[in-house]
């Protein structure tokens, strides 16, 4: 008698999800895109210049974007880390991709969480040294500032 085997079957849900988050983001930017080509072509038809189009960026510091990151990734791994803890109790390794709770489930997400947190470690230290490189910098033309005086 043939043994039998275990082919695990994704729910239909999870696909469709899936689906569901790939066409709303493909969707999202077309519509941008479409949007922007028609400021681009108002402009030319009205004489304007398209690369006038652009405004001044008034966003923070770069320094400042890359440490609020890594500080919320930081503060998310461990959740998503510690909510895969409870699924280890029944876990058992098998030889294909089963996502229920005895199957590769909280190997996944453990991995994300720690990968997660790689991520916000290393977005938190490119952070600090943008920003020392960026206080070096003004520190440096407001002495060459002074000495020019």
């Amino acid at each position: 008698m043939l043994a039998e085997t275990y082919i695990p079957k994704m729910e239909v849900g999870g696909n469709i999800m899936i689906l569901l988050v790939v066409t709303s983001v493909f969707t999202f930017r077309y519509l941008i895109a479409r949007m922007r080509h028609k400021e681009v072509i108002t402009a030319i038809e009205k004489g304007i210049s398209p690369s006038e189009l652009k405004a001044p960026s008034l966003g923070s510091p770069r320094w400042v974007t890359n440490i609020t990151f890594g500080i919320f990734l930081l503060f998310i791994a461990p959740v998503i880390i510690l909510f895969s803890l409870p699924l280890w109790g029944e876990w058992k390794p098998s030889l294909f991709f089963d996502f229920g709770p005895t199957g590769t489930l909280p190997v996944i997400i453990l991995f994300l969480g720690l990968v997660l947190f790689g991520i916000g470690i290393a977005s938190l230290i490119r952070g600090i040294l943008q920003r020392k490189f960026e206080l070096s910098k003004t520190i440096n033309q407001e002495q060459i500032s002074k000495k020019t005086e």
